[in-house]
């Protein structure tokens, strides 16, 4: 079942693992983060591992 999910938090730790397993296993990630570089390397790593991952990446800060 293809899904279309949202991660917050994912340039590290928790948020991060997340995302790229999610996207190696062929979901459509949406990878949220503050760090566009560890949002780019992020991508990077996920369709090394996958090459049709569907990682995007949205640099954003959500805190108040």
């Amino acid at each position: 079942m293809l899904r279309i999910i949202l991660i917050t938090g994912a340039s590290n730790g928790i948020g991060y693992q997340t995302a790229l397993k999610l996207a190696v296993e062929n979901n459509i990630v949406i990878a949220v983060a503050r760090n566009k570089k560890k949002l780019e390397e992020l991508r990077e790593e996920a369709t090394k591992k996958n090459s049709s991952a569907q990682l995007h990446i949205l640099p954003f800060d959500l805190s108040i």
